[in-house]
């Protein structure tokens, strides 16, 4: 991991309440819609991890709708956080 120096790569904002990744699940028949929003960084998804890991374990989806433009200016620590779960709900139909 990239670290830089002694100062925290994220910003002091990603440990308040307000700036920690977060992730709001909605269902709508066979359609999972996730939105995303905080500062994901790898010092940060652990606050998340628990979640993400329970969408992953869903099942019975034909359409998955993810919004990432709430993501913070720290930006996303890395695309799999995103990808991952989608691949595990979609199975072999995911792209």
């Amino acid at each position: 991991m990239l670290t830089i120096g002694k100062r925290e790569a994220s910003g002091g904002a990603a440990g308040d309440s307000d700036h920690r990744p977060q992730v709001a699940v909605a269902e709508r028949g066979d359609a999972l819609a996730c939105v995303f929003s905080g500062i994901w960084t790898t010092r940060t998804v652990a606050f998340v991890d628990a979640e993400m890991r329970k969408i992953e374990a869903r099942k019975g989806y034909n359409t998955i709708v993810l919004d990432l433009s709430a993501i913070g200016a720290g930006g996303m620590c890395s695309a799999h956080w995103f990808i991952s779960p989608v691949n595990q709900l979609m199975g072999p139909r995911a792209a």
